[in-house]
């Protein structure tokens, strides 16, 4: 509780009187509704808020009739906008969320089986089982770590990237000493040159997800989140100018803005690296009662790093155009609104 006796939380708790917001501002309660809610207010910083914000519109409202059509619009286009369902599950981006953490999660469940297929008969029925686990654990982290950015950019802080990104290396970190007593401490694979061992090679591929999940998944799902944010505090000139390049502009405190243009080129760069890579190692593999297996396996992965990609290239493509669209908007509204009436 503040200092004047209201409550520090970014929503309010009594959704019935939240939406009480707009008619008590305009003055269309009643008496008895109108003590009720004023009570309200002494305790919730979040409606308080909201009356002061839409109380300063009311009153220019009523000193001048003229604006009452532009600001209406301009509310209007952005409730309708992207920045309207910033206060939805994970801002509205919720599908997203849930398909790239299944993809994410597939990376780390399929690599256990990958690094013990030379010796499948031995190790392989216990790793598809605690591949189950590893799939769920990176699954369900995945879309905290996300939800933890959503709720701290929701709630004002800057800070949503790194509790997303701290979030995911600390589970990659337990997952890996979870698993690290069933990984042989030698190498399993076998080929012309010296393989890792099963824990080293597991343990190579956690560096090789995480910063891939930090390119494409984190950085792109906060940048939207704090526009969102931004464009729902009105502020939506700095927004365009930064999406088109029309004008200087940078990105808000705590957000990097990557350009569609940068995250196509990373993801084709990995994929030709992940094509030469990969030639040399089948290149060199042994035969085995399980080498195919191996590559099959192998082949699996590769086309989940490119799904992942793919999907959060796509994803953020779109969320920039709903960006931009809506800015737009706003912007020819605005100018519209500014013209000198015949």
């Amino acid at each position: 509780m503040n200092a004047e006796g209201r409550h520090d939380s970014p929503l309010c708790r009594r959704r019935d009187l939240n939406r009480s917001v707009t008619q008590y501002c305009f003055g269309e309660v009643s008496e008895s509704e109108r003590q009720v809610f004023e009570a309200h207010l002494l305790e919730c910083d979040f409606c308080w808020a909201e009356v002061q914000r839409l109380g300063r519109a009311v009153r220019m409202l009523r000193l001048d009739r003229r604006l009452t059509r532009s600001i209406f619009t301009v509310e209007i286009a952005a409730s309708l906008g992207i920045s309207g369902k910033l206060r939805q599950a994970l801002g509205g981006h919720w599908v997203h969320a849930a398909v790239a953490s299944v993809v994410y999660a597939l990376l780390f469940a399929v690599a256990l089986p990958l690094e013990v297929a030379y010796r499948f008969d031995r190790y392989g029925k216990q790793a598809l089982q605690i591949s189950i686990l590893l799939f769920a654990w990176i699954f369900l982290t995945t879309v905290l770590a996300l939800f933890l950015d959503w709720r701290a950019v929701t709630s004002g802080s800057r800070t949503g990237l790194l509790h997303s990104i701290g979030c995911a290396s600390v589970s990659a970190l337990i997952l890996y000493l979870a698993v690290h007593p069933f990984l042989p401490p030698k190498p399993i694979t076998e080929a012309a040159f010296q393989t890792y061992t099963a824990q080293s090679a597991y343990l190579k591929s956690i560096f090789y997800y995480l910063p891939y999940a930090f390119i494409f998944i984190f950085t792109p799902f906060h940048f939207v989140l704090t526009m969102q944010s931004e464009f729902a505090a009105g502020r939506h000139g700095l927004g365009l100018g930064l999406l088109t390049g029309s004008r200087p502009a940078v990105p808000p405190r705590g957000a990097i803005f990557v350009r569609v243009w940068v995250l196509g080129g990373l993801l084709l760069l990995g994929t030709i690296v992940s094509i030469i890579m990969g030639s040399h190692l089948l290149d060199n593999l042994a035969q085995g009662a399980y080498a195919n297996l191996f590559v099959h396996i192998l082949q699996l992965r590769w086309c989940l790093y490119m799904a992942l990609g793919l999907e959060s290239l796509v994803w953020y493509y779109f969320a920039l155009t709903e960006l931009k669209r809506e800015a737009l908007a706003i912007d020819g509204i605005s100018t519209a609104s500014r013209r000198p009436r015949a």
